[in-house]
């Protein structure tokens, strides 16, 4: 099975998972109060998730009072009122009937407490004012988008004018530029909350991420030099000693976030995301098999 086929299976089998956790979520789920025993938010600006970019988010640990008994369980939320959680609030989950495993997060008990409109809290923050974390997110988008406009157009004008191979380059670098500078601000991001280290999957994030910035500016730096093929070996400067570590940083956090998804997914019971995890684990396999026998 081909690099083409997994991916095929998984962008099809990615919604498919998740109508499955909806449907089993409406079917099975009853109305359950969540205690917060503690918590820990990182504020906006956060990279976590896109919510968190502007909301924030938090991490902490509940007691859910369950039909067949109260137990505790991790729980993370970057919803607007993540900031107001504090060690005795009360959240509404849905949960399985005959389980303990919480299905989805319903919000606060008391909207009111929270600062939130009990109808609609994130149509309420909508309407006033965007955040300073907005504001930087939505001029971002704007430059790298007009960038990589004016880079497409340039690159146009190289084919018109017969210089095929500059067109190509000028492409490469309008959209693995913004790439790796989004990479890079989202590990300074990561690295700036405190007791990151602690955290074995925002500690896999970052790796990740610092591999990409090194395995893509190495050949950012030698492309313009670069013949149409090249071996990494012939690159000079050491250039290719950061190639290497960025892609074992690359796919060392691959498998790292594989096995931490897999062991949460396995104590939620979670068979949906085991599958996805499964199809991801067989397209990485399949990318370092093919990485490896073009080195060898």
């Amino acid at each position: 099975m081909g690099i083409g086929t997994l991916v095929l299976l998984l962008c099809l089998a990615s919604p498919s998972v998740l109508v499955l956790r909806a449907r089993n979520a409406l079917r099975r789920g009853i109305r359950a109060d969540a205690e917060v025993l503690s918590v820990e938010w990182s504020g906006p600006g956060d990279a976590s998730t896109l919510d968190s970019f502007e909301s924030g988010i938090a991490h902490g640990r509940r007691r859910i009072l369950h039909p067949t008994g109260p137990f505790e369980s991790e729980f993370e939320t970057d919803s607007v009122w993540s900031g107001q959680l504090r060690a005795g609030s009360i959240m509404l989950v849905l949960v399985d009937r005959d389980r303990r495993k919480v299905l989805f997060d319903l919000g606060p008990a008391d909207p009111a407490a929270f600062g939130s409109d009990p109808v609609s809290p994130v149509a309420q923050v909508r309407e006033g004012p965007p955040s300073a974390g907005s504001n930087r997110l939505r001029l971002a988008a704007w430059t790298v988008g007009g960038v990589i406009a004016l880079a497409v157009a340039l690159a146009a004008v190289f084919f018109i004018a017969g210089d095929g191979q500059a067109a190509v380059k000028l492409l490469v670098f309008a959209f693995f530029g913004p790439t790796i500078a989004l990479c890079a601000g989202l590990v300074v991001s990561v690295v700036r909350q405190p007791g990151w280290y602690r955290r074995p999957p925002e500690v896999a994030y970052a790796a990740g991420l610092s591999g990409v910035v090194l395995l893509f500016v190495p050949l950012l730096v030698y492309l313009p030099w670069a013949p149409d093929r090249f071996p990494l070996d012939s690159m000079p400067f050491g250039l290719p000693v950061l190639v290497t570590v960025g892609t074992v940083l690359v796919s060392a956090s691959s498998i790292a976030g594989i096995v931490l998804g897999v062991r949460s997914a396995l104590r939620r019971r979670d068979w949906g995301q085991l599958v996805f995890l499964a199809l991801m684990a067989a397209l990485i396999g399949s990318v370092l098999v093919r990485v490896i026998e073009a080195r060898t």
